[in-house]
């Protein structure tokens, strides 16, 4: 694939290597734009599918097993339970309450239920599992001026997080904690990108006054983009300016060429960060596990798994129906032992 924006070789003389390197790295940047592009048309239609269609069902189930886990909590009300079975009827509430939450955003009735039944309540419960997915951030600002008051609001944000986590549903705190990772390594692409547009837009460098005026007014945007944090716009106007020199681009100098090679790397990394983003983006979890398969393929899945999806409904509704009947402790006994067998062996 030939990049729109190449420089040719007009003079019948060899590229330099640093052209070489320029033309390379604008054919991968404009191959990452489209396929990101791509891809991310695909993850939407998938998404679509399964809002359609499973989604609705992965609800109803949610529901009924935090329905079922209420009823199996009446049994341990019979004082002839053992404590066997006991704990055995408590692991199955757990873990059907549990899957539930992966699901829905629980309300304060359904966990304070899970605390009944819970040996951590569910907001220390969530807390572990995020400290435990958490991964050490690269403070990439480290060694630069200013990284005490960095470090200050860190520690500022650090203790707001630790208190609104308690006020936070799981979906939320995996959302943000995703969020911060992306976040960090985000900072330094930016800021990246924003040096090297600076050393080849600051207006003191034209000595033209309307090519002056231009950079200046372009300084102004690379400014407010860079302190809004906004790498999209950062990098339009880097390209905006490239493609506007693009009939110059053979008698660019090395050193300035050199320039715009620096600004053209941080984007690709920019673009393949987000490209393997997109696999880890919280919006596509629901269809994370047909991701990587054809279109088609993907859907047919959703397909299938929307009819299995139905068919555990009835059973599940099936079995809530049975255990409504007075006098079914036995059946609902040997529900949770079957349920229970099947715990261990996972």
């Amino acid at each position: 694939m030939e990049s729109k924006l190449t420089i040719s070789n007009n003079q019948q003389k060899p590229l330099s290597k640093n052209q070489l390197l320029f033309n390379k790295l604008a054919t991968s940047i404009e191959s990452l734009e489209k396929a990101i592009e791509k891809e991310t048309n695909q993850f939407e239609e998938l998404v679509e599918v399964y809002n359609k269609n499973l989604f609705p069902i992965d609800i109803k189930i949610a529901n009924l097993r935090i329905e079922l886990a209420k009823l199996l909590a009446k049994v341990i009300e019979n004082v002839g339970i053992s404590k066997k079975k006991h704990d055995s009827i408590i692991a199955v509430i757990n873990d059907l309450c549990k899957n539930a939450f992966y699901v829905i955003d629980p309300s304060p009735e359904q966990i304070e239920f899970y605390n009944q039944w819970s040996e951590t309540e569910y907001n220390i419960d969530i807390e572990y599992q995020i400290q435990e997915k958490e991964e050490p951030v690269t403070d990439f600002k480290s060694q630069k001026e200013g990284e005490e008051t960095d470090s200050k609001i860190q520690q500022e944000e650090e203790i707001k997080d630790s208190t609104e986590k308690k006020e936070k549903t799981k979906k939320q705190f995996f959302r943000e904690e995703r969020a911060k990772a992306s976040e960090s390594v985000k900072k330094k692409s930016i800021r990246c990108v924003y040096i090297a547009l600076a050393k080849v837009l600051h207006p003191d460098t034209e000595i033209e006054p309307v090519l002056k005026l231009e950079k200046e007014e372009l300084m102004k945007k690379v400014t407010v983009a860079y302190s809004q944090k906004d790498m999209a716009t950062l990098l339009k106007l880097e390209m905006d300016w490239v493609h506007k020199e693009k009939e110059h681009l053979e008698s660019l100098s090395d050193e300035k060429l050199k320039i715009y090679i620096s600004a053209l790397k941080q984007q690709a990394t920019e673009l393949e960060q987000r490209k393997a983003g997109l696999y880890s983006n919280p919006r596509y979890s629901v269809v994370s596990s047909v991701m990587h398969m054809p279109v088609p393929m993907a859907i047919s899945r959703i397909v299938s798994a929307t009819r299995e999806g139905k068919s555990a409904c009835k059973s599940l509704t099936a079995i809530i129906n049975e255990f409504k009947i007075p006098n079914r402790q036995e059946q609902m006994v040997e529900f949770v032992n079957e349920y229970y067998n099947d715990l261990d062996e996972d």
